[in-house]
């Protein structure tokens, strides 16, 4: 039986104990001033009726008598029977014919034994039975984490409540919920997206369900940088870092921290059960580079966003609350950081690193480490660093310690949580690399457990466009992980337990079928290392077309045997092999059949864009050497726009129930649009009666390329 997270202590009897809905249950005292708190009675009741719900409504009368009798619910305090319970969401399950006793240190303990107790309820013959046995649970970070980002994407609102659902199934405790555009501001509606913002009613919904589902909504408002959803307005573009570009607000201008404040009240205001607002700041490379200029020259980059920062979350910390930024520019540019706020929560982020010890690895402050690039590092940063790179038993310059700025920053005085990543620059646009996101997750996770950070934040951004569906195998990875961060070592050491949660037929190459569909896609089509921006011809996020990207591949030096091609030939055989692996998987229970459409769709588009790859590598050629079959080349473009179709009806079917019909309708133009015009539009070339030389000429015109062969006849 896979369940995930798997509990830590699980003695199991061959005994197997019925139940059914009318289960006597009999909640904690009432008189506990814990099991009286506001938001304890809905959670709990939450919780009993996901329980009853994976039960049978009627059971035949002849099992009656096998009934167990009493559901009891106890916290420590009534029972006396905390041995072994001493953590926090601590709890232990006792099933017995008898009695089904959970026993938990407070009430999210309890809650989170009712989850378990779901997962291992099984029906048969209309009978719902559960393992008899004992189970003793905990988690080893109290932080446990999912960042939702609605920001590039269009979400439904019926999909966001079902996948916060989802996440409290896996034990997440936490959500880190980016509003983007999708807000309802009040005072500033311009900001919020014209279609497809939530209401005021559907936020307080999605506010309350989470409260009542034990998750802490986590409000991040960017306040610096990512502000496109600000700075696209003509009223706000003054306050743009660098004129014309969208991305930073202006640290010198006294109107982005009034602007910064009245957002973040906001969002304090609606998100009254939150004890944190996280307030971005990351990446800000344009800082110094514009508006500020004068003022970063004069007090040095590190200062001035110390300085922006300090003053917003000073305003956060006056409301009650608790800031939380991203650590990149702290870490990078550190000489100012004893002057940053301690009461601020310091989220530490790096998506590139599987490894804790590494000749070479990227670090998202200060970038490329490895012995090379230590040599000519910045004197300050190195002696800063060295002593931190040590740790682990690595030996710098050979070896690093690539957690090294958590342990810095905690000897800095500062309170850490790390963030790994599901989804993230280096994934394609159609799948994730799944084993990388898990292995990514796992370093995270054991990096918090070492250092006693406060937990984990599992980040998945948007504005990669990665179906949110293909991110589950990782997301419920990292539960398993956050949960029990020193049972697993390895990603392959549970990979079957992994398949085995995700598909009904727990196959054992479904894991590594899914990471060949994000893993080889994204490096061959380089969708991996495509930028994307915002859209200023439809006012969306998009990403740059196929034919951008083949250019960048140096088409010139193509020749029928280069890397490139052989590679993306093989990116097709590898899609068809996993196309034909999913094709059969049919969903565990409690997955939907959306997360299996999902991912054979990744497949197909993975295997469609190679095949359009190939296709235009071939035009190219035809251009710069005069090389191929115009009238073949014309078939071949017909066969690709047909196949093209199909992949638009798959998304519709797959991707579709996710996301609002604007988002649909903007999802499958950005992925198909541009590119099926140009097909089109090379087709009906081909098909001219122009001579050969002028098909060439037109064709090269159309493709920003240069002819350079000889004119043929």
């Amino acid at each position: 039986m896979a369940l995930l997270p798997q509990p830590r202590k699980w003695h199991r009897t061959q005994q197997q104990v019925a139940i059914s809905r009318d289960v006597k249950v009999r909640r904690p005292n009432r008189s506990s001033r814990r099991a009286r708190q506001p938001g304890m009675t809905r959670l709990l009741d939450r919780a009993l009726s996901d329980l009853l719900e994976a039960m049978p409504e009627q059971i035949p009368t002849r099992n009656r008598a096998k009934l167990c009798p009493s559901l009891e619910l106890v916290l420590i305090d009534e029972s006396g029977d905390g041995h072994g319970l001493e953590s926090d969401e601590a709890y232990r399950i006792t099933v017995t014919p008898a009695a089904i006793r959970i026993v938990g240190s407070d009430i999210l303990a309890i809650r989170n034994g009712l989850v378990t107790l779901t997962g291992l309820v099984t029906v048969r013959d209309g009978v719902a039975w559960l393992p008899g046995g004992e189970i003793t649970d905990w988690p080893d970070l109290p932080m446990r984490g999912f960042h939702l980002d609605l920001t590039c994407q269009s979400l439904n609102f019926d999909y966001v409540c079902s996948l916060l659902r989802r996440l409290a199934a896996y034990k997440y405790n936490a959500v880190l919920l980016e509003w983007g555009d999708k807000f309802p501001y009040q005072g500033h509606r311009i900001l919020a997206h014209p279609t497809d913002a939530f209401t005021v009613r559907q936020a307080a919904q999605l506010l309350e369900l989470a409260e009542t589902l034990g998750l802490v909504v986590i409000p991040l408002i960017q306040t610096l940088t990512h502000a496109e959803f600000i700075l696209r307005h003509p009223q706000f573009a003054h306050l743009s870092e660098v004129p014309g570009d969208i991305y930073q607000l202006a640290t010198s201008n006294p109107e982005s921290l009034v602007l910064a404040k009245q957002l973040v009240d906001q969002l304090i205001e609606s998100h009254a059960e939150s004890p944190y607002v996280h307030l971005g700041g990351s990446l800000a490379r344009q800082l110094g580079e514009g508006a500020s200029a004068d003022a970063v020259a004069a007090k040095g980059k590190s200062l001035a966003w110390v300085e922006y920062m300090n003053v917003i979350c000073r305003h956060v910390q006056a409301r009650g609350r608790t800031p939380i930024v991203w650590t990149d520019m702290l870490v990078g540019h550190p000489q100012a950081l004893n002057r940053f706020t301690r009461d601020c929560l310091l989220m530490h982020w790096n998506y590139a690193t599987t490894q804790a010890v590494a000749a070479d690895f990227e670090d998202p402050g200060i970038g490329r480490v490895n012995a090379r690039t230590c040599k000519g590092m910045d004197p300050e940063i190195r002696e800063r660093y060295e002593p931190f790179w040590k740790l682990g038993g690595a030996k710098p310059p050979r070896t690093f310690y690539t957690p090294a700025p958590v342990a810095y920053l905690q000897n800095a005085g500062f309170s850490v949580i790390v963030a790994a990543s599901v989804r993230s620059r280096g994934d394609s646009y159609a799948a994730p690399r799944l084993r990388h996101a898990v292995d990514n997750c796992l370093l995270a996770a054991h990096t918090a457990a070492e250092h006693n950070c406060l937990g984990l934040m599992v980040t998945s951004w948007s504005i990669r466009r990665t179906p949110i569906e293909t991110t589950l195998p990782a997301l419920i990875a990292a539960a398993d992980i956050a949960w029990n961060a020193a049972g697993v070592k390895h990603s392959k050491e549970f990979e079957n337990r992994l398949a085995e949660s995700v598909a009904a037929s727990g196959k054992t190459d479904l894991i590594p079928a899914m990471d060949a569909v994000g893993r080889e896609g994204a490096a061959a089509l380089n969708g991996a290392g495509a930028t994307n921006g915002w859209d200023r011809r439809h006012e969306r996020w998009g990403v740059p077309p196929l034919l951008g990207r083949l250019r960048r591949a140096e088409l010139g030096s193509l020749t029928a045997t280069s890397d490139p091609v052989r590679l993306v030939r093989k990116v097709q055989r590898d899609a068809r092999n996993a196309a034909r692996r999913l094709a059969r998987v049919t969903p565990a229970e409690g997955m939907d059949r959306t997360f299996a459409a999902a991912w054979r769709y990744a497949a197909r588009e993975t295997g469609h864009k190679a095949a359009q790859w190939l296709y235009l590598w071939q035009v190219c050629r035809l251009i710069k050497v005069d090389r191929g079959s115009a009238e073949k080349l014309a078939k071949e473009g017909m066969v690709l726009l047909e196949d093209l179709r199909r992949c638009q009806r798959d998304l519709k079917k797959s991707v579709g129930p996710t996301l609002t019909p604007n988002g649909l309708e903007d999802e499958t133009d950005i992925r198909f649009g541009s590119e099926a015009r140009l097909i089109r539009r090379i087709v009906k070339i081909l098909r001219s009666r122009a001579s050969r030389a002028d098909q060439r000429m037109e064709l090269a015109a159309m493709m920003g390329l240069a002819e350079t062969a000889p004119a043929a006849s």
